[in-house]
């Protein structure tokens, strides 16, 4: 059977630091708006970071 699903590459850029997080997927409109809202919840470094510095202080692109 084959998959014949499109992955892309993306980062999370800090424009404030420029601290970066790499990700994959296959939907990054979708994965953008998962990240946010985690963000609310979920005390693992990334999210803190976009809770505690805003999160229109982030860049959200798609590298491949």
């Amino acid at each position: 059977m084959r998959n014949d699903s499109t992955c892309y590459l993306y980062a999370i850029i800090n424009t404030k630091d420029k601290k970066k997080y790499i990700g994959v997927t296959n939907n990054p409109t979708e994965r953008w708006e998962e990240h946010k809202k985690e963000s609310l919840e979920n005390d693992k470094p990334l999210y803190v970071a976009l809770r505690e510095e805003g999160i229109d202080k982030f860049f959200f692109t798609v590298l491949s």
